[in-house]
């Protein structure tokens, strides 16, 4: 064997060990070998469990489980429901309660509805919403710094009661609909001209055989939701007669601390909580109004739209039209501009504007055109003209 020295001073072929045990230099790399190969084994294993390079997709974001909040108390349904032994089988308030608790009992569980929140996209709704009414332009900004607002805190949709005001046929109660519709809301609209008491809102009483509830009990506790929307359609019509007021149960409902014990009169037995409803309200004439009803809500006046607005709307309801009643591929993606032109010409609100071109449609399709030209939009126009009475005209002549 050769004993040579290594420059460190070891014998040649050996290595000091930590353990300054003096040992072959082969037999020290088995030993490193064999003590990292459990470490390797393991790696590999992990390896067979790891998903490719092209797998590590970002996950969708888990949706927030809807929040819910009481309406109205179980135990209140459950004395509700006792009581009604005390009465006739065979009576009407006997079958018109039970049609009550059967409706407080129908979702589970009792007495919980859904809070809806702040879209995350609100901001690019309400901006689609004001492409389609512009003449909204002020309402919409309004609610988009309330929902800014909101969606920095609890993030829950609750918006201070609005009211308004404008000329009959501005697209006040289109525009509450299809704000409802934007943010996801129930709606509900209360016509209140030649409303004559307040049995819309409270219902009628429980002790009349045709007692039924209101649109407020209707709302929550058949709805889904427990902020909807509920749309009181020209205040300023209804009935000013003292005895019967029909909008005196707006006085507790749009206050909300007084809103949280709402009873209608068909079903006094149950709470309703009905401080979390969103009311928009409209009106044609404020004078009509007692101030203290003005003074609970944020009055907004909406103009008529300008004639460049009212061509926007033309292609947006010849859009919706288009699109709502599947006609894509009967029809052209836009409405020429001379028909446009006539459109937005025409006097009269955008329910005029809706059904005028609705019955364009039918006289393009019955002469097999793809374009609504103005000479359908005439067709439509001549055939809303009074028919003449006959009867009433002044003889002329001599037959």
């Amino acid at each position: 064997m050769e004993f040579r020295d290594q420059p460190n001073g070891l014998p040649l072929g050996y290595s000091l060990l930590e353990s300054r045990v003096l040992v072959p230099q082969s037999i020290q790399a088995q030993l490193l070998m064999r003590a990292t190969e459990p470490a390797a084994i393991e790696n590999q294993e992990n390896e067979q469990f790891l998903p490719p390079a092209q797998a590590l997709v970002a996950l969708p974001r888990r949706k927030r489980a809807p929040k819910k909040v009481r309406i109205y108390s179980d135990a209140e349904v459950v004395r509700f429901e006792s009581g009604l032994q005390a009465l006739s089988r065979n009576s009407d308030c006997r079958r018109a309660s039970e049609a009550l608790l059967l409706a407080l009992k129908e979702q589970e569980p009792i007495g919980l509805r859904e809070f809806v929140r702040v879209p995350r996209d609100f901001r690019r709704r309400l901006d689609a919403l004001e492409v389609a009414m512009p003449n909204f332009r002020q309402v919409i900004h309004q609610i988009r710094l309330l929902l800014t607002l909101q969606k920095a805190g609890r993030g829950l949709l609750s918006l201070p009661p609005l009211l308004l005001a404008g000329d009959p046929g501005v697209g006040k109660t289109l525009f509450a609909t299809e704000l409802a519709k934007a943010m996801g809301l129930d709606c509900h609209v209360l016509a209140m001209e030649n409303a004559t008491s307040g049995m819309l809102l409270t219902g009628l009483e429980q002790f009349y055989a045709t007692a039924s509830p209101g649109k407020v009990f209707d709302a929550l506790v058949k709805g889904r939701h427990a902020n909807p929307l509920l749309v009181v359609d020209e205040i300023d019509k209804a009935s000013a007669d003292a005895r019967h007021p029909p909008v005196n149960a707006l006085y507790q409902l749009l206050e909300r601390n007084t809103a949280r014990q709402f009873h209608d009169l068909s079903c006094l037995d149950i709470t309703l909580d009905t401080s979390h409803i969103n009311w928009i309200v409209t009106a044609n004439d404020l004078r009509r109004i007692a101030a203290p009803m003005l003074s609970r809500m944020t009055v907004i006046h909406v103009p008529w739209p300008t004639r460049s607005e009212r061509l926007w709307i033309a292609q947006k309801v010849y859009d919706d039209l288009r699109r709502g009643d599947r006609w894509e591929q009967r029809f052209e993606a836009t409405l020429p501009e001379k028909s446009a032109q006539m459109l937005a010409g025409l006097p009269g609100s955008i329910r005029r504007m809706q059904s005028t071109l609705r019955l364009a449609f039918a006289y393009a399709l019955d002469r097999n055109s793809r374009i609504v030209e103005v000479r359908d939009l005439n067709e439509v126009l001549l055939s809303e003209l009074p028919l003449l009475d006959l009867e009433d005209m002044p003889p002329a002549g001599r037959a």
